[in-house]
């Protein structure tokens, strides 16, 4: 599901107090990737890859947001997946890798 629709589904579930910040700053993240995309850039935001910078960066914001808005059943799934993106992005002798790897072998990949 895309960002738009995850959020869609967590407004149609509830989002109340604090977690309408939350949504909010989703939002806020999905139309600035979308504004992003939908830009003309000129050929220097080409070779640079700015652009795709900022529609990526964006996305992942959101992505984290919507994380914090999602029920616990559909969070129990992305184990592997946030491991995935933690090898990605974290040196192999980062703590918090470890500590994930770690927490995730034990649970199953389940988070």
């Amino acid at each position: 599901m895309d960002g738009e629709g995850q959020l869609a589904r967590a407004e149609r579930i509830g989002v109340a107090g604090a977690d309408e910040a939350v949504a909010e700053t989703a939002r806020a993240h999905l139309r600035a990737a979308r504004a992003a995309v939908e830009r003309r850039h000129g050929p220097w935001a080409r070779v640079t890859g700015a652009a795709a910078d900022r529609v990526f960066s964006n996305l992942h914001r959101a992505e984290a947001q919507l994380l914090r808005l999602a029920p616990e059943p559909d969070l129990r799934w992305r184990g592997a997946v946030v491991l995935a993106q933690a090898r990605r992005h974290l040196d192999a002798s980062d703590p918090r890798l470890r500590m994930l790897e770690e927490r995730l072998a034990g649970a199953g990949q389940v988070l």
